[in-house]
């Protein structure tokens, strides 16, 4: 039964005042818990308003309207807060909008604006002072609740946010495309470079060998050249002997004469005969065998010149023409090669293609093959052409053209008129000499026969008289002949002078040709390296440019257009709420016991208890109320927040011990202060409820909060809520209010024992 007395009475209070008691922290926490309970399954009768004015855009020929779109996001949209439902939205005019906003009908009202479709797709230009961000209005009522405009706001954003993803995974989707066209791209350019390394080194190989060529010429026509010099040089000797062979020929036109003459002297000397009959005998004798034994010169062609130096004359026409003929051969097969390689021999085809497979190092069967096997026969076919033609006379082969010609033509002249002098000499001799030769010999054997003989050698002597000057007559036309062997001979001297100068200036081009060779060659090396360089560069890069699928550009667009997801838990009732309501529960009950329930008993001073019974007696029916609500507001609490079994007892021994503390710190302010004690209990209520909805509260509001026996209270409840355990030290803190107040309690009601006479008489009375 309750034991305590009414506020200023004598009157224990009543069982319907104690129920009273009871329900109001539990009506209070019930009302303000049930409130929030299941918030999200009742969004629906918060209303918002949708003002779509956007005009669209077309892209691609294609009216695009993200105004309609974001329109259906928000109607359709849903949070991880608001536990997937929705508000109710509305599509409307701005005019309805504003009148629903100022009378609280819509929470919030989303405008879209004319231009937000166009803004939106602004970046598809991909300029960048094109760009512009789209904008929405979001305007909150007034005269709604707090949470409404709250929720609506945030159902708002998240279609905002929803409609940017969007926007966003197409652009980006756009360019990991990019970035698989660009891999592609970047595939195919490394395979070309590498096709170009190919033919590069290809080149290198091909230009090298064309240089190693342009060497071994330079060398040849630097050998030609001394030796085209050597035999300019022994033109001039030629000359020269020429000179002294007319000399001679001249002497011996003039000694002949003189032989005629002798002849004839001899023939009118007969008167003589008798006396020089034996020195005729002695010299017919050895004129006989002078006659019978001819010059051995007979092995010597006339002039001077043997058959072997005729024949030496004969080797080097036709090696100057054999010259000009195989340069003209090797241009021929190098171009049948290129053109028509089937043509060839095959001891000719076959060398070439070994060198062009030596160059390319590839199978024969693949493109990279190809590719070089076309450089090397571009190099071969501009190496024929390098050697020129007949009509280009600084060329090679125009070169040897001019050469042979020359030396054809100076060779053959010397040579039939050096042939033609010995045969007309000699045949001229032999028709001469033949009856002289008789008839020596008949002399000079029948020299004993004298008689008959001197006939026989007057005739003799005229024979041999007409033999010599036919024989001068010979040796003279010879002479009158020599100016034109002369002449031929210096024709030929200066043939073989050009033919000495045009193979110098041929060895002189081959020479710049060559350095030239050499300036390609180091050229096509550094060309190669470069290019070997460009193609390794360009494969490393071709690498590690990224491609992606289209379930790997569905994904990044998509992290990277939200590289950020909260789990939120959703609206409702949270432990730090229900903590809030039921600590403020119990001490709105305390507070209440003491407004309606006397602090210290109207007996305190003619009562023989002591004092801490009379306190008891104070404290009973209290200690009873705040034991019911605490088991109320378990229960409460534990269906909000689906706690365990374990966890509800220990919340309800949590909460015992809080609903002591405030019963014992309210009745301590009561006791003590009466009116100021109930504001300063009432202050720490509002202080406490003021943090628990809002943290950053101004500085003197949170220095209370600090020093309030709420707090631990708050702490230690919402700890047990959460699943965890109260820190020790609001623990030890709430037991430190309660000790406090208990104590505070108890000097209360020694106070009130002590009285003064006047007091007593003042109450008697």
């Amino acid at each position: 039964m309750p034991r305590a007395e009414r506020s200023h009475s004598t009157i224990t209070l009543s069982i319907p005042s104690v129920v009273a008691l009871i329900l109001v922290p539990l009506l209070v926490a019930a009302g303000l818990i049930g409130t929030t309970w299941k918030m999200t399954d009742r969004l629906g009768q918060v209303k918002a308003a949708v003002v779509n004015e956007d005009a669209g855009v077309k892209l691609n020929g294609q009216q695009v309207p993200l105004g309609r779109q974001l329109s259906g996001g928000l109607i359709k949209s849903d949070t991880q807060t608001t536990d997937g439902r929705n508000i109710s939205w509305e599509l409307t005019d701005s005019s309805k909008a504003s009148d629903g906003l100022k009378d609280g009908t819509y929470a919030a009202v989303v405008t879209i604006p004319k231009s937000f479709s166009k803004d939106a797709t602004s970046y598809s230009a991909n300029k960048a002072d094109a760009a512009n961000s789209a904008r929405i209005d979001v305007k909150t009522s007034d005269s709604a609740p707090v949470t409404d405009t709250t929720i609506a706001r945030m159902t708002a954003q998240a279609a905002e946010r929803e409609m940017n993803k969007t926007l966003n995974s197409q652009y980006l989707d756009n360019i990991y495309i990019g970035f698989n066209k660009s891999a592609n791209s970047m595939v195919s350019l490394a395979k070309g470079a590498k096709q170009l390394d190919t033919g590069a080194a290809g080149l290198k190989s091909g230009i090298n060998q064309s240089t190693n060529g342009a060497y071994q010429l330079d060398n040849g026509m630097k050998q030609l050249d001394k030796g085209g010099q050597t035999l300019a040089s022994n033109g001039s000797q030629l000359t020269t002997g020429v000179k002294q062979l007319s000399t001679g020929i001249n002497a011996l036109d003039t000694n002949g004469q003189k032989l005629a003459k002798a002849g004839t002297q001899l023939g009118s000397s007969g008167k003589q005969l008798s006396s020089g009959v034996s020195q005729l005998s002695s010299g017919l004798n050895q004129l006989d065998k002078q006659l019978q034994n001819p010059s051995s010169s007979s092995n010597s062609s006339s002039a001077g010149m043997s058959e072997k130096d005729l024949a030496d004359l004969e080797k080097l026409k036709t090696g100057a023409s054999d010259l000009h003929s195989g340069l003209k051969q090797q241009q021929a097969t190098l171009n049948a090669y290129v053109d028509n390689p089937e043509q060839l021999p095959k001891d000719v085809r076959e060398p070439l293609d070994g060198a062009m497979a030596e160059a390319c190092g590839q199978p024969a069967a693949t493109a990279t093959y190809a590719e070089c096997a076309k450089d090397f026969k571009a190099g071969i076919k501009t190496s024929a052409a390098g050697l020129g033609s007949d009509e280009q006379e600084k060329t090679l082969i125009g070169g040897a053209k001019l050469y042979s010609d020359n030396v054809a033509k100076g060779i053959d002249e010397l040579v039939t008129k050096l042939k033609a002098m010995p045969q007309q000499i000699q045949k001229e001799l032999q028709k001469q000499m033949k009856p002289l030769q008789d008839g020596i010999h008949q002399m000079a054997t029948n020299t004993s026969k004298l008689s008959s003989g001197v006939t026989q050698y007057t005739n003799g002597v005229s024979q041999y008289t007409s033999g010599v000057s036919q024989y001068t007559a010979g040796v003279h036309k010879l002479n009158q002949q020599m100016p034109t062997l002369s002449s031929g001979i210096s024709q030929y001297v200066s043939g073989v002078g050009t033919f000495a100068d045009g193979v110098h200036q041929s060895a002189q081009g081959v020479d710049k040709f060559y350095d030239g060779q050499v300036q390609l060659s180091q050229g096509a090396t550094k060309y190669a390296k470069g290019v070997n360089t460009f193609s390794t560069e360009l494969q490393k890069g071709s690498k590690q440019v990224p491609t992606y699928s289209a379930a790997d550009r569905e994904k990044l667009s998509d992290v990277v257009s939200t590289p950020v997801n909260a789990d939120t838990n959703p609206m409702g009732t949270s432990a730090w709420v229900v903590s809030l309501i039921v600590i403020l529960g119990l001490w709105l009950g305390a507070l209440a016991m003491w407004l309606v329930a006397r602090t210290v008993p109207s007996r305190v001073l003619t009562s023989s208890k002591s004092s801490l019974k009379l306190l008891w007696s104070s404290m009973s029916t209290g200690a009873l109320v705040t034991g019911i609500s605490a088991l109320g507001l378990t229960i409460i609490a534990s269906l909000a927040t689906d706690l365990s079994a374990g966890r509800t007892l220990g919340l309800f021994g949590m909460l015992l011990l809080v609903g002591a503390m405030c019963l014992a710190v309210n009745h301590a302010l009561a006791a003590w202060l009466h009116a100021a004690g109930r504001f300063i209990s009432l202050l720490f209520f509002i202080v406490a409820a003021a943090v628990g909805l809002v943290s950053a509260v101004p500085k003197p509001i949170s220095t209370v909060h600090s020093i309030s026996p709420l707090k631990p209270a708050m702490e230690g409840v919402t700890a047990i809520l959460t699943g965890n355990a109260p820190s020790f030290g609001s623990f030890v803190t709430i037991i430190l209010w309660l000790v406090i107040g208990g104590v505070a309690s108890l000097l209360a009601v020694n106070r009130a024992r002590r009285t003064s006479a006047a007091k007593v008489v003042g109450q008697l009375a």
